[in-house]
């Protein structure tokens, strides 16, 4: 009496598993399906091939571990703003250049490959002669009376290996030289942008992305938050601007941040990365920070 009903009661569990399956088969399908575009637009994301322009290399940017004297074109006669730091700062030359170019204000920008704007580094593992062009730069700016100078960087390099402790010390005699210097500029110091591991298209695969008015955000952003905070605890003490560029990349609303990866241009309908490589901003990231911190300037 009982077999068939124990048939029965296997066949009825056989068949609900199977309508499960195809269940979450369908749904698994319409996700996908729901998700080609967001992920056709990330496959097709472009990198602005003009950084070298824009960073002014071999001109303004010392790129060769030999150059020492960056070109007279670089000093502007007006003394409104100077830009002193490394690749990383000669990524926001472009953003910065068209910035002052519009309120009509002198820009000069003096940066260097592999080496930041700090003072009396120890090891000097790729420009040897970092020092003496920093120095140079610092006695420019005793002789100078620029409105504003801005220091951006790594901050923290392999190519010239600093602890924590070192790199306070380092940080906290620089600004003072540089404050003795050029008592009556103010001074804007850039933190640490975020940066993707390996790159914006390698170090975002695996994050969750999200468009919002022509912008794409994505996790996993490397947020060097440490390094930051000695900058800004110095700058304070120092009565010097401090701006953390996370503040305008990255949004800290949701349970998972996100930063800033790429634009939409509508006219061109191409996507543009906002880095040319694991932290160096592009032309359109450039033009973007600066346009957030134009208010300081």
């Amino acid at each position: 009496v009982e077999n068939p009903f124990r048939k029965n009661k296997i066949n009825i569990f056989t068949a609900h598993w199977k309508s499960s399956t195809l269940f979450f088969i369908v749904l698994i399908t319409l996700i996908s399906f729901s998700q080609m575009p967001e992920r056709e637009n990330i496959n097709n994301i472009q990198f602005s091939k003009s950084w070298e322009d824009d960073a002014r290399i071999n001109i303004c940017h010392l790129q060769e571990a030999e150059a020492i004297k960056h070109d007279d074109a670089c000093f502007a006669k007006q003394q409104d703003i100077l830009l002193w730091g490394d690749s990383h700062a000669a990524s926001l030359n472009y953003g910065l250049q068209n910035a002052t170019k519009k309120l009509n204000l002198g820009y000069t920008q003096l940066t260097q490959s592999s080496c930041g704007p700090i003072l009396d580094l120890i090891i000097l593992e790729y420009r040897k002669n970092c020092n003496q062009i920093n120095s140079s730069i610092l006695s420019h700016l005793s002789q100078s009376s620029y409105s504003l100078v801005i220091l951006h960087s790594a901050w923290l390099y392999e190519g010239y290996p600093l602890t924590e402790f070192e790199f306070k010390d380092r940080i906290e005699q620089t600004f003072q030289a540089l404050k003795n210097s050029t008592p009556h500029s103010k001074i804007m110091i850039i933190g640490s942008v975020p940066r993707w591991q390996f790159g914006p298209d390698t170090g975002s695969r695996s994050s969750k992305f999200k468009w919002k008015n022509g912008k794409l955000t994505a996790t996993k952003a490397f947020l060097l938050n440490r390094t930051n905070t000695i900058l800004h605890e110095v700058s304070k003490k120092n009565n010097f601007i401090f701006i953390d560029p996370a503040e305008h990349l990255c949004d800290f609303s949701g349970t998972n941040p996100t930063c800033l990866l790429a634009f939409k241009n509508i006219e061109t309908n191409r996507t543009i990365y906002a880095y040319k490589d694991y932290g160096h901003l592009s032309r359109e990231g450039s033009t973007y920070l600066v346009s957030k911190i134009i208010n300081k300037l």
